[in-house]
């Protein structure tokens, strides 16, 4: 099933329905010919699907569904008391394994806790990978040159005292495990009191590096996560398992070497 994370600047439900419709036709969750706005509609229609701690719980379920997924949405501007809307969109003919997947979503939805974790997510998100960070053009000529010059970066942007200490974590990682994933993307990361606070930076590279990767392959994208020794890293780690997973999804991979902007690396990311 699919999870998505998007925000909206809509001031109405309507709109909101309309930039969820928007993303469903970009990951060919439902075709252009399908009327997903009338669907939301008609199931709010019928009863109001808030269920409490600001959330909005709009569900359709249509063979006009190609991809069974979940569209986590944050409101810019609160709407009435609602700040979050989880959209599920499903066909009819569920899987089992996905029948219980969604149960289980509807079931923690009941808790605050979980709920709190959904936002605590945007913010998160918004908080380490910022727009300064993404760099379409690095050049470098190998692991080390790549991680010397991203830790540079930081140094210049204010977000580390010293990135010598960065340097070592990092390279002493690497002693130990590769962190190439495969699929040309390695995920460096390192721990370090001189970081300021943590954050990841994100390189697309002019040419491919010998990384040691798990297939053999050299890489041509870096998400560096810079950790600050003293903040939790519950989430951090969250956010770092989900880009690991991610690296499976050839259309995620292939999304991020077509952008052409930082913002549109930035929105496929926070997705």
């Amino acid at each position: 099933m699919i999870k998505l994370y998007i925000k909206s600047n809509a001031d109405d439900l309507q709109d909101v329905f309309k930039d969820i419709y928007k993303e469903a036709i970009k990951n060919n969750i439902c075709s252009e010919n399908t009327d997903l706005i009338k669907l939301l509609n008609s199931r709010e229609k019928r009863a109001d699907t808030y269920i409490g701690n600001g959330v909005k719980l709009p569900h359709v379920q249509s063979d006009e569904i190609l991809k069974n997924s979940i569209i986590f949405t944050k409101l810019e501007n609160s709407i009435g008391n609602t700040s979050l809307i989880i959209s599920f969109l499903v066909n009819k003919n569920l899987e089992y394994s996905e029948k219980i997947e969604l149960k289980n979503i509807i079931v923690s939805l009941d808790e605050i806790e979980y709920i709190n974790r959904i936002k605590e997510r945007y913010k998160m998100v918004d908080k380490i990978i910022k727009e300064d960070l993404i760099i379409l053009d690095l050049d470098a000529s190998s692991k080390k040159d790549a991680i010397e010059k991203l830790a540079g970066i930081l140094k210049e942007k204010g977000l580390v005292n010293d990135e010598t200490g960065l340097i070592n974590s990092i390279l002493e990682r690497e002693n130990v495990s590769s962190t190439g994933l495969g699929e040309g993307v390695a995920i460096p990361h390192g721990k370090s009191k001189e970081i300021k606070t943590t954050t990841v930076v994100f390189a697309r590279c002019v040419n491919k590096i010998e990384w040691e990767s798990i297939d053999d392959e050299p890489i041509d994208m870096i998400f560096l996560f810079a950790i600050n020794e003293e903040e939790k890293t519950d989430q951090y780690i969250d956010i770092l398992s989900s880009i690991s997973r991610r690296i499976a999804d050839d259309e995620f991979l292939n999304s991020i070497r077509k952008a052409k902007t930082v913002k549109e690396i930035i929105e496929i990311i926070r997705k």
